[in-house]
């Protein structure tokens, strides 16, 4: 089979945000976010794969995409290449709808969550969102002026693990705190200046993570928003953490000394 060409340039043009919401609709690329979607049971509106592609992975996903009755369509390996993102294509594409509750009142809010402040690179957030589901937290919140977690480099950073979470886009943060709060929780910041060693915190079952973006951290006034300001020990030198290497820390800690303390 093959593409037509306005099915290739609508495809390709679902790299673009204003596109994707323009149609309502998202990629996935690649084997593990593919399979990932699957198993999650992501509506899919139709599957891609390279018509010469053989192995187990894919007669694996094509197997789970025929069981959900998934459209599936082999096409030649030259136009799979030029409508897929990567340089080096995997063999298989998921064009999906965007999900339509996309915001989360702030009263629904599911804890323990993560709280995102302004996150920029795809590669931090998908990292982010991995660290979320290893964790077993099941909320992330990202904030105005976020990467949009749709962004094709978002949905691979994230090897699939936004399809198993509450994600909410847009949230104004504050709402979200003081939810947190009238349930009984406790929301952290987290900055290298923080006053309090994250070792000796000891987190209620309830319990927000606010973390800041990549160039500049929380700001004044949203770190003020936060019931306590954590830092991560530094035996060692440098200037700060990654985002998203500060976040798997933080949440491993936050984590399981919630569940030993119960």
């Amino acid at each position: 089979m093959t593409l037509s060409a306005s099915e290739r340039r609508l495809i390709k043009s679902l790299e673009r945000k204003k596109e994707r919401y323009a149609t309502g609709l998202f990629i996935i690329d690649g084997i593990k976010p593919v399979e990932e979607a699957l198993m999650a049971r992501q509506p899919l509106r139709e599957l891609l794969y390279m018509d010469d592609l053989s192995g187990t992975d894919i007669t694996r996903i094509l197997t789970m995409a025929q069981t959900a009755e998934i459209s599936c369509r082999g096409i030649p390996r030259s136009q799979f290449r030029a409508i897929s993102s990567l340089e080096q294509p995997e063999g298989v594409v998921a064009v999906a709808p965007l999900p339509t509750a996309d915001r989360l009142a702030p009263d629904s809010l599911d804890c323990p969550a993560v709280l995102l402040w302004q996150i920029n690179d795809p590669g931090n957030l998908g990292a982010l969102l991995r660290a979320s589901r290893w964790f077993g937290v099941r909320t992330v919140c990202l904030s105005i002026d976020s990467v949009d977690v749709y962004n094709p480099k978002v949905v691979r950073a994230s090897a699939g693990a936004l399809f198993h979470l509450q994600i909410r886009q847009d949230c104004e943060l504050a709402a979200l705190i003081s939810a947190i709060r009238r349930a009984g929780g406790v929301v952290y910041a987290t900055d290298a200046a923080g006053q309090t060693p994250l070792e000796s915190v000891s987190p209620p079952a309830r319990w927000g993570l606010l973390l800041g973006s990549e160039s500049h951290g929380l700001p004044r006034d949203i770190q003020a928003m936060a019931d306590d300001v954590l830092r991560i020990p530094r035996p060692g030198s440098g200037e700060s953490l990654n985002v998203a290497m500060a976040a798997g820390i933080m949440l491993y800690h936050l984590v399981i000394s919630g569940r030993a303390s119960c």
